[in-house]
């Protein structure tokens, strides 16, 4: 089996099958795996063996599994049956979330728990803007009810990270989803639109004569440029597959970076300066001088 695992894509694992050691095992392998995609953890029922294995030594090779997977790009984690809804799971996710924060590829991640508690929404919205670059989409999952506190970090999170339009969140009570999902629902909206904005920019390049010139657009591609989440947003709508689709962003990239200036609404055509004392003008910068320059900048910081 530890053969398999370490070749293999996709992995559910269940703590009420595995204990101890060869739970322990088990992560070990997924550590020395390169090509896993996606994995499943059931992380609940008996934990600890009768070789002395205790649940802390679990969630370490745990942690150490996820930090060494390099090309995850879908973890749904399932603490349901780990803790009822009085217990605190944030010193988990503490471990769990710090192991995945260096993950440069993880698109999908899903949280299903007895009971979301304050500080463990707390400590998603650390972890979201880490990976801002890969994430795509995040479900989570609650039995229990879900605060009003917590729907407001939930609400911050993707308010603060424009790149997250794909967000679900789940309850037994279906009053609390109705109201999730209403607090929510404006916030992924205008996300989706920014998306689909950058989508424009990039999309407007591909063959015609004439870019789009909306300022919106741009500042919206300067903003996502980069992401998974406008990435895979493109192949949806273009058809395109995802290296065609990155070498548009690219070029799109250049055409912001050579553009800049008109873009950001300080000069029509090109720069021109008035021939002065013999020092260097603005406008025999080269391209590169200019590229240098907007590296700092962002569309967003120009006032219009």
């Amino acid at each position: 089996m530890a053969q398999a695992l370490r070749f293999a894509t996709k992995v559910k694992i269940s703590h009420n099958v595995l204990v101890g050691k060869a739970l322990c095992s088990v992560y070990a392998s997924l550590a020395l795996n390169s090509s896993l995609r996606s994995l499943h953890v059931y992380y609940g029922g008996v934990v600890n063996g009768d070789d002395g294995t205790t649940e802390g030594d679990i969630s370490n090779a745990l942690c150490a599994a996820l930090k060494a997977c390099g090309c995850l790009q879908s973890f749904h984690i399932d603490v349901r049956t780990a803790y009822n809804e009085r217990e605190e799971t944030a010193p988990l996710m503490v471990e769990i979330f710090d192991a995945l924060k260096s993950n440069k590829r993880l698109r999908k991640l899903k949280l299903d728990t007895s009971r979301l508690t304050l500080k463990t929404a707390e400590l998603l919205s650390v972890l979201v803007p880490k990976i801002k670059k890969s994430l795509v989409e995040l479900r989570i999952g609650s039995t229990g009810n879900i605060s009003n506190a917590v729907l407001g970090v939930l609400k911050d999170i993707i308010i603060k990270n424009v790149f997250l339009s794909r967000v679900t969140v789940r309850c037994s009570v279906w009053e609390d989803v109705v109201w999730a999902c209403a607090a929510m629902d404006d916030a992924k909206e205008q996300n989706q639109g920014l998306l689909n904005k950058a989508a424009k920019f990039v999309m407007s390049l591909d063959g015609r004569p004439t870019p789009c010139a909306k300022h919106c657009c741009a500042s919206a591609f300067d903003e996502l440029c980069g992401t998974a989440a406008l990435q895979e947003h493109l192949v949806s709508l273009s058809g395109k597959s995802e290296l065609q689709v990155s070498m548009d962003v690219k070029k799109a990239r250049s055409y912001l970076d050579d553009n800049y200036m008109i873009y950001a609404g300080v000069v029509r055509a090109r720069v021109l300066c008035e021939a002065g004392d013999g020092s260097t003008q603005l406008d025999e910068l080269n391209a590169d001088c200019w590229r240098s320059i907007v590296q700092y900048l962002k569309l967003s910081d120009v006032v219009s």
